[in-house]
């Protein structure tokens, strides 16, 4: 009897981020595929997901995570004690394939799996010109990831950005999206509420969208934002808020579990981004059906164009994206057009699909027909 194959995903944490909903819904799916999973990460003992994983998915807390403040020479001595660790563990797992997830833990994967035999395939969650990657860590990831067996990207614009010497080994994985729940397309009165979801940190943009909506508040007075996640920019971002007088509009509700529910009782997504990878909220905002006001980066002019599933305006710009809201806010006709071209999403980025492809690339690495 063939013996079962053994897959360890590398993570730097189980936090509610986009790539960790990836990663848990990728491990969920091979566990069902019948493959022995095992989650490495570098959160500290007692965390657990947040994200729900089957009981057979073996989860590894290494208490790797580093100060965010450290001198050159402490950073090279952190990285060099988390290779080693990370390394001890491999090795006792002894998997036959291992996934990376995010840029610097990539870079750690790599070198922990020198000459172990091990096939590594490393998941980028940003655009390499864009990513907040310390200066060590980017150069390191030039020169370790010749040594990957295959490099993923969400997007065609951050495989444009590799070298041509990793260009063969690079491959676009776009980020799957689950089918809305059935009873999700209720019609429903409109709740005059813009709606955000993202960490909050300073590459979201969430100061623009405070800055836009106070330009226009006053001829809307019925308005309201609600913006659902967390981050160290909530307290500057709250004082922002009270400083422009929205303290009675704008709410920052924390993070949710029930990224349905909240869409669901929206009329317009705001996406005020600096840069992306792939904008895995802003996916979910379309795809059931929502109106879309986002900013030309990276990531989000991979899916929205400009007039006909979204409106777009330019990064940084506070006018123009104040423009966009008050476009959608006085327009139902134009909400309800946009966001049904917007669900279109669903045929090209279905969760079916993107995991067949994952699995495709499973078995190629594991040499399995």
């Amino acid at each position: 009897m063939q013996s079962q194959k053994h897959i360890v995903l590398v993570s730097a944490n189980l936090g509610s981020g986009g790539a960790e909903r990836v990663l848990s819904s990728l491990a969920n799916f091979l566990n069902a595929q019948g493959y022995r999973i095992s989650l490495v990460n570098f959160e500290a003992p007692k965390i657990k997901s947040f994200y729900p994983l089957d009981d057979k998915i073996k989860v590894y807390n290494l208490d790797l995570f580093q100060k965010k403040e450290m001198s050159s020479v402490l950073r090279l001595i952190s990285l060099m004690g988390r290779i080693r660790v990370l390394r001890r563990k491999i090795r006792v797992l002894n998997p036959n394939l291992v996934i990376s997830f995010v840029d610097t833990v990539n870079v750690i994967t790599l070198f922990s799996t020198l000459r172990l035999h091990i096939p590594v395939i490393v998941s980028e969650r940003t655009h390499p010109d864009y990513g907040q990657l310390p200066t060590l860590y980017k150069a390191l990831r030039w020169f370790i990831y010749p040594n990957s067996a295959q490099i993923l990207v969400q997007t065609s614009s951050a495989k444009e950005a590799f070298p041509k010497r990793l260009k063969s080994r690079t491959e676009i994985m776009p980020n799957p999206l689950k089918t809305p729940p059935k009873d999700f397309h209720k019609k429903h009165a409109s709740s005059k509420t813009i709606i955000s979801l993202g960490r909050l940190c300073p590459f979201k943009g969430y100061d623009l969208l405070l800055k836009a909506f106070h330009k226009i508040h006053a001829d809307n007075p019925e308005w309201r934002i609600a913006v659902y996640g967390k981050g160290d920019e909530r307290k500057r971002l709250e004082i922002l808020r009270d400083r422009l007088g929205l303290h009675q509009k704008v709410t920052f509700e924390g993070e949710t579990k029930e990224s349905w529910k909240a869409l669901k009782n929206a009329d317009i997504f705001a996406f005020p981004s600096y840069f992306e990878g792939f904008p895995n909220a802003l996916a979910e905002a379309m795809s059931v059906g929502l109106a879309v006001a986002c900013t030309d980066c990276l990531g989000n002019r991979d899916l929205v164009q400009h007039q006909k599933n979204g409106l777009i305006s330019k990064v940084g710009d506070v006018e123009s994206l104040a423009k966009n809201l008050q476009m959608l806010m006085n327009d139902p006709k134009l909400r309800e057009n946009l966001g049904i071209e917007a669900q279109k999403i669903l045929k090209t980025y279905n969760e079916k699909d993107v995991f067949q492809k994952w699995l495709s690339l499973v078995k190629e690495n594991l040499n399995e027909k």
